[in-house]
């Protein structure tokens, strides 16, 4: 008589043929080798790191120059991570500044996480929007005159 450990391990097993069965059918490698897009994703967010470490942006800021009294506008370049961590330090003086803060940190997180999220989705996205072509419906629509 089967034991309720020795059908767990035939259940799994079965399953794990079922769905190697399903995934060679499918086309699909059951494999867990990397692809190609994440090869890319990959290559993408280590230039995008380097960038926003490394990477120069050129900035516009005013000055009012003391000799002229006049306002001089400066052009320059200034590393990226720079110019976030000056933003962050030159926020406006408020009571709750900590907040204030933390939803600037906050915000770059969100940008720079879902960027790298957005592109991992669209290199790694399922582009067949009918799962069963038969099922859809190809009859046209009314014509606009």
């Amino acid at each position: 008589m089967a034991t309720p450990d020795t059908i767990s391990e035939q259940t799994t097993e079965h399953d794990q043929d079922a769905r190697t069965r399903v995934a060679g059918e499918q086309g699909v490698s059951s494999s867990t080798r990397p692809t190609a897009g994440t090869a890319v994703w990959a290559i993408v967010l280590l230039a995008s790191a380097a960038y926003f470490a490394f990477g120069s942006i050129t900035t516009r800021s005013w000055q009012l120059n003391a000799f002229q009294q006049a306002w001089v506008q400066d052009i320059s370049p200034r590393r990226v991570a720079h110019v976030w961590s000056y933003q962050l330090t030159h926020l406006p003086q408020m009571s709750s500044e900590w907040l204030l803060k933390l939803g600037f940190g906050a915000s770059l997180f969100i940008l720079v996480v879902g960027a790298c999220t957005g592109l991992w989705l669209i290199l790694h996205g399922t582009w067949d929007t009918v799962a069963n072509p038969e099922e859809h419906d190809s009859t046209p629509g009314p014509e606009v005159a």
